[in-house]
């Protein structure tokens, strides 16, 4: 039997218009047009992109670290070699990963000249495998690793008059060592070194400011050197190239101030005598330094005892206060000496106070250079040397009664040794002391055409 075949279609339009016709289609009420999308050519086919460089951007390279350069895709050697570009030139080679999408350059013999900078250029001539080349030129610039640089000091270099007890800081011109804790202090580098010699501990406050903190205090008056040894590194490789010397003067002991005052008159019969110094002294050299004589500077010597007020806080002539500014060094932290006499001063008597040459710092070292000599006077005999009203005179009946005392009244034996007559109420009395001018006032309503009588008795003693 012979199959049948049917007739072969010479017309399938309908079937193609189909297919590959717009439809339109209506959903919802509204009409959406379909139409078909072009296909994406694949990345495989597209120009090499960068997508990661080292050194990073701000990022110091290591003198010896490569150049990398990374692709998003494999890499025609020869071309990217050709295209790549370094100004200043420097010797090296390139290095290639498995998959030709990752380059570097090594720089050969002494590396990347420190602190130089190097521009690097990736011209758009660098292919990849598939024959796509860069579509613009790569370019950026950075700079190898300097030096470590100490760039101030604290006492400044040449400085004078500090304090034997004075911190010594080092700053530094990049991180030196990393943040770690307190504990962590110890494993750190120790960079200076004095001479003389100075026992303390350093510490760093951060990662480029080093303290140290002298435990006992430096010698008076002498000229120590610091010095940070060439060799120092930070964690980046940057190196200390040669020593970083300086050196300071530390201050000599010296008075700074005294009580009573030279020249002062009216000084109390108990009074202590008292001199500071600018530092804490050396007790034995300093208390046989001091001496107090009446009535000329060899005149007969007063005995009497010592104590000592620690940390006494200096007030130093502007020009010291200057130097130390200028040093970056703190307020002194002197000592006072007071001298107790054993026994009261004379009266109408002047006394010399004497702190002589010779006196030592407590860390030893220079002494006071020239003897430091002042006087001061004590009180007169104590009287009275004039009231107001005076005697017989006639006063408004509202008036005050003053009285002049040729010294300082002690007030709590002065005012219960005044007697008034005839008797005047208290709670019309007010009573008033000025030590400045030795006046006491005793008010009181007298009433007019009154006849008052004002006795003082011989017990109100200065």
């Amino acid at each position: 039997m012979t199959a049948i075949t049917p007739p072969r279609s010479s017309n399938r339009l309908p079937l193609i218009l189909i297919i590959v016709a717009a439809v339109i289609v209506l959903v919802g009420g509204g009409l959406f047009l379909l139409t078909r999308q072009p296909v994406k050519a694949p990345a495989a086919n597209l120009p090499p992109i960068v997508v990661d460089r080292a050194p990073e951007r701000g990022e110091e390279q290591s003198t010896e670290s490569p150049i990398q350069i990374v692709f998003d895709k494999p890499m025609e050697r020869a071309s990217v070699e050709a295209a790549f570009e370094i100004t200043p030139k420097v010797p090296g080679a390139f290095k290639w990963n498995e998959n030709n999408a990752t380059l570097q350059f090594l720089p050969t013999g002494s590396g990347f000249e420190r602190g130089t900078a190097y521009t690097v250029n990736l011209l758009d001539t660098a292919k990849a495998a598939n024959g796509k080349t860069l579509g613009q030129t790569l370019s950026f610039v950075f700079k190898a690793v300097g030096f470590l640089e100490v760039t101030q000091v604290l006492p400044a270099d040449g400085s004078t008059d500090i304090d034997p007890l004075a911190d010594i800081t080092v700053m530094f011109n990049r991180p030196v060592v990393p943040l770690t804790s307190v504990s962590g202090q110890a494993n750190l580098p120790q960079p200076l070194v004095l001479d003389p010699p100075v026992k303390g501990t350093g510490e760093w406050l951060n990662t480029s400011i080093y303290v140290f903190q002298p435990s006992e205090r430096m010698e008076s008056g002498a000229k120590y050197t610091a010095k940070i040894a060439a060799g120092l590194t930070d964690p980046t490789g940057a190196i200390l190239q040669q020593d970083y010397t300086w050196s300071f003067t530390t201050q000599p002991p010296m008075v700074v101030a005294s009580s009573p005052n030279d020249a002062q008159n009216d000084v109390g019969l108990d009074a202590a005598v008292s001199v500071t110094f600018n530092q804490p002294m050396d007790h034995p050299s300093s208390e046989a330094a001091f001496s107090l004589q009446a009535g000329a500077p060899d005149g007969p010597k007063i005995e009497g005892t010592f104590t000592r007020v620690t940390d006494t806080q200096v007030f130093l002539p502007q020009q010291l206060l200057d130097k130390q500014q200028r040093a970056g060094a703190p307020p002194f932290q002197g000592e006072t000496l007071v001298f107790t006499p054993t026994q009261r001063l004379d009266r109408s008597v002047t006394y010399f106070a004497k702190v002589a040459a010779g006196a030592k710092g407590e860390g030893g070292g220079a002494a006071t250079e020239n003897d430091y000599i002042w006087g001061f006077t004590t009180v007169p005999p104590f009287r009275v040397i004039r009231t107001q009203p005076a005697n017989g005179s006639t006063a408004a009946a509202y008036s005050a009664m003053e009285i002049y005392f040729s010294a300082s009244a002690d007030e709590s034996t002065l005012f219960p040794n005044i007697t008034v007559r005839p008797p005047v109420s208290q709670t019309n009395v007010y009573t008033y002391y000025s030590d400045y001018d030795h006046r006491s006032v005793f008010g009181f309503t007298a009433g007019p055409t009154a006849l008052f009588a004002v006795a003082l008795r011989a017990h109100c003693d200065s």
